[in-house]
């Protein structure tokens, strides 16, 4: 045994987890996922892991479960199947890991599980809406962010998450609307972090619970944006994400992104669900609020062309405007350009 399995064993506790030992050979399944039976359970690792941050550590994760899995592949990742159900990793622009379990009938499973793979040292905890990785030192360098549930009508099934050191168990909620689709992400804390676009607040998670769909179809667009505002600016974490034409080119992008893929009104209510739930100085947040409405206007312009949105607000970044006072930001009447406080 060797690799992530061995990794998420150990961080278990090796045969004192309720793993116990392993009773036959690792096992390949071609390139995709590897495979190790264990006196409890068989663990299915995809072949992807999450690097966080500068420290050289990456993040795995596993599937423990009684059920026979199949390995396919899918664009960018992994899909594992099971009898009435599926767990697909894909790695998304900024090398994060979406995990959506679907379940296809009311016999498939209700809890599926993933175990975490890390360094000795390292440990998980349940905080701010995410299971958070930590270091030795306790800094956050990770999460594995809470998932959002909802069937074929729409609407939530209710989701139950614990954890017991590195595993974690989702149990969905009964809902005779199925397909039921689960989705959560697996993702690295960068330095420096701007605000988070994967760590859903509460206010932010109360939105997708209005419109989990549109939750669904929108849930990379903040790293998409950050992907253009990186493409824009190579520099940025020497000259920093926040306030200036970094931060700016990302809003822009994330509002764009978020319209194209879901809707306008979907896009405003995250977006002042979001400015909500963050303290920001008056200046700063009359900026955000000015180039979030000028990106809304991107996506309607720019509607099925998502090379459109980053051309555009990567221009308007280039010809954004200093400004030192919220009166200096004004009125967003042409939403056609952008401001930053710094350079």
């Amino acid at each position: 045994m060797s690799g992530a399995i061995l990794d998420q064993w150990s961080l278990a506790g090796y045969e004192r987890s309720r793993l116990g030992y392993p009773t036959a050979d690792a096992a390949n399944q071609g390139t995709l996922a590897a495979e190790q039976q264990f006196q409890n359970d068989k663990i299915y690792a995809p072949n992807m892991a999450v690097p966080l941050g500068a420290t050289g550590i990456n993040l795995t994760l596993g599937v423990p479960t009684v059920a026979a899995l199949s390995a396919g592949p899918v664009p960018d990742g992994v899909v594992l199947n099971g009898q009435g159900f599926s767990l697909t990793f894909q790695r998304n622009s900024l090398g994060n890991i979406n995990v959506d379990y679907l379940r296809t009938t009311a016999q498939a499973p209700a809890q599926f599980k993933l175990i975490a793979g890390l360094p000795t040292g390292y440990s998980m905890a349940v905080a701010n809406n995410s299971v958070e990785v930590r270091s030795s030192a306790g800094t956050v360098i990770g999460r594995v962010t809470l998932p959002l549930t909802f069937g074929v009508n729409g609407l939530e099934v209710g989701t139950n998450t614990t954890l017991s050191g590195n595993e974690v168990t989702i149990n969905l909620g009964t809902s005779s609307s199925y397909p039921h689709r689960s989705f959560l992400r697996a993702v690295d804390v960068p330095y420096p972090a701007p605000e988070s676009y994967d760590n859903l607040t509460e206010q932010e998670r109360q939105v997708c619970r209005d419109d989990l769909p549109e939750c669904w179809n929108t849930r990379n667009t903040g790293d998409d944006a950050k992907e253009v505002s990186h493409r824009e600016y190579p520099n940025y974490q020497t000259i920093g994400e926040q306030d200036n034409r970094v931060d700016a080119v990302r809003h822009c992008a994330w509002l764009a992104y978020m319209t194209q893929r879901a809707d306008s009104d979907f896009a405003n209510r995250m977006a002042t669900a979001h400015e909500r739930a963050y303290y920001n100085e008056p200046l700063a947040s009359a900026m955000d609020l000015y180039n979030n409405q000028t990106g809304i206007a991107v996506g309607l312009r720019e509607e099925g062309s998502a090379t459109g949105i980053e051309t555009t607000c990567r221009q308007y970044g280039r010809d954004a405007r200093q400004v030192n006072a919220v009166s200096e930001v004004g009125e967003n009447v042409n939403e056609n350009d952008l401001v930053f406080i710094h350079e």
